[in-house]
């Protein structure tokens, strides 16, 4: 009987499994994981985006005891910001996403936006500490903690996060001049909140503030990212921005990555210098004929806004052609213009020109704003160079009517380290009057696929592996009659880039390419140099 009573009493003392107690437990597991004095690795959260889901299906708030409702609202509000960023991740900004703070959640029984659920603690418990417990995923946000919020050590918590958060003097309090202190806007959006600021700054710093008078500094919306420890930064994307520009002064940039399909913001623009050595070799008879294009690309890119960019390119060419017994690989670079000659070897001529041979202006917007990763690019080459036949320039360096080019664009990060690109195009080339079927001459049609596997060894390098698939026709027209040639081609190489600077970025590619046309071998040796500039 004794030994029954024992159990009973052993089972008795046994504490009963807390569901909100594991809730806590993974939850603090997971931002052990992401955070880091402070700041988030969104990148890393994108792998846990299953479990942190699964933690805002558990949510559950607490109605009996104020002090834990709050807890459990704090811990809410936190949980959804993170879940939201990584659902439209990469960004650079929370104001990027549509209704961050007014798009409803549910939360247990009710269905609350981020302001609602703000609102409501302050309802509870009116108390400027809350404002550096609740992190909405900006620079200028207060430090996110690293333990879940509890009822039961709820008063402890948020004095501990107030002292750390005011600790922060470059985010909450500058001595601009000897008189002025220039401290967050959240001081002063929520004035009421923390009564006499002097009083409030003095309980939790321990210094003293009444001889101060007080600017409100412009908040920092750049994402709260661990890669970020300043505030620009090319990672991903405000509204799809490549730099985040700071409304804060005086910050030295950090430049990180590059993605493509990224747009600028109002005041950043980059210039790109991107020069393409392309090659090709043809059996002639008995014989092999080579063909060479060196093309330099001077880009420009500028942010109208964060959806919208506009650009110009201009295109120099130096072109070479003949046997490959006297037209050597890199026979291009020479730069020199040379008449068609007849060889002895099967009658292939000779050829070399140069030139400056179109403009390009182009637009590249962002369709739809909820998908950062996606854009449009629209250009238009016109030519400069004339006199050709059929359509195209003397001895052929470039097209000779204009060129429509559209691309979509498309970015996904994978894993924190990698990250997958897509490029879709649709290409007129040549368009004129031969397309127009006024005239003899030659156009082309193509739609090129693109896949590249980005990997990021290092915050500044990016290795890169290249795979592109285009079907494409030409169209030649002789006396009223056009013939379909196919001309298709698939292309594979490997790249790198490296941020040299905060500012510039170099780029090295090399590819190959299978042809549907017999015999044929080609491959392209590419440099740039990418040069990113904000005002």
């Amino acid at each position: 009987m004794l030994k029954y009573i024992s159990l009973i009493l052993f089972i008795l003392t046994i504490q009963p499994i807390d569901a909100q107690s594991d809730w806590e437990n993974n939850y603090n597991n997971i931002l052990k994981e992401i955070v880091n004095e402070g700041k988030v690795d969104y990148l890393k959260a994108r792998s846990k985006e299953l479990d942190i889901n699964r933690l805002y299906d558990t949510l559950t708030i607490d109605q009996s005891n104020n002090n834990q409702k709050v807890a459990d609202l704090i811990n809410a509000y936190n949980l959804i910001v993170i879940k939201t960023i990584i659902a439209h991740y990469p960004i650079n900004s929370v104001q990027s996403i549509s209704g961050f703070f007014k798009k409803k959640h549910q939360i247990g029984n009710e269905k609350l936006s981020l302001d609602e659920i703000e609102e409501k603690i302050i309802y509870i418990k009116k108390d400027g500490r809350i404002h550096f417990a609740l992190v909405c995923g900006a620079q200028d946000c207060p430090p996110l903690a690293r333990v879940a919020y509890r009822g039961e050590t709820l008063e402890n918590q948020l004095s501990l996060q107030t002292k750390q958060s005011l600790v922060l003097d470059n985010i909450f309090f500058v001595f601009e001049e000897s008189t002025t202190l220039l401290v967050s806007k959240l001081f002063q959006w929520h004035q009421d909140d923390f009564g006499n600021l002097s009083i409030f700054w003095n309980q939790y710093t321990g210094n003293d503030y009444p001889a101060y008078s007080i600017k409100y500094a412009d908040y920092n919306w750049s994402l709260n990212d661990i890669s970020k420890p300043e505030s620009l930064l090319i990672l991903t994307n405000q509204s799809n921005s490549n730099i985040n520009s700071s409304v804060l002064k005086g910050q030295k940039p950090i430049v990180k990555r590059y993605f493509a399909s990224n747009l600028y913001t109002k005041g950043e623009y980059e210039v790109n210098v991107f020069n393409n050595y392309y090659s090709q070799t043809d059996p002639v008879g008995n014989s092999i004929k080579r063909e060479n294009f060196f093309s330099t690309f001077i880009q420009g890119l500028w942010g109208i806004n964060g959806r919208l960019n506009v650009g110009l390119d201009l295109k120099f060419r130096s072109v070479s052609s003949g046997p490959t017994n006297t037209i050597g690989l890199f026979d291009a670079l020479n730069i020199r213009t040379q008449d068609r000659t007849a060889t002895e070897y099967d009658n292939i001529s000779e050829s070399a020109r140069f030139g400056i041979t179109q403009i390009g202006p182009k637009i590249k917007y962002q369709p739809v704003k909820n998908i950062p990763g996606l854009t449009f690019q629209h250009s238009l080459y016109i030519p400069l160079l004339f006199n050709g036949e059929g359509g195209g320039t003397k001895d052929y360096i470039d097209w000779g009517s204009p060129s429509f080019y559209t691309d979509l664009y498309f970015d996904h990060q994978l894993t924190q380290n990698v990250s997958l690109f897509l490029q879709l195009g649709i290409y007129g080339e040549n368009l004129g009057e031969t397309f127009l079927g006024l005239k003899d001459g030659y156009y082309q049609l193509a739609t090129p696929i693109t896949t590249i596997i980005n990997y990021f060894p290092t915050k500044k390098a990016t290795v890169y592996f290249l795979v592109n698939s285009a079907p494409q026709f030409g169209f030649s027209r002789s006396n009223g009659t056009t013939t379909t040639i196919p001309n298709h081609y698939n292309q594979y190489g490997l790249g790198c880039k490296y941020f040299i600077t905060d500012h510039f970025q170099g780029e090295v590619l090399v590819t190959k390419f299978s042809s549907v046309v017999d015999g044929r071998k080609a491959a392209t040796y590419n440099l740039g140099i990418r040069y990113f500039g904000w005002r």
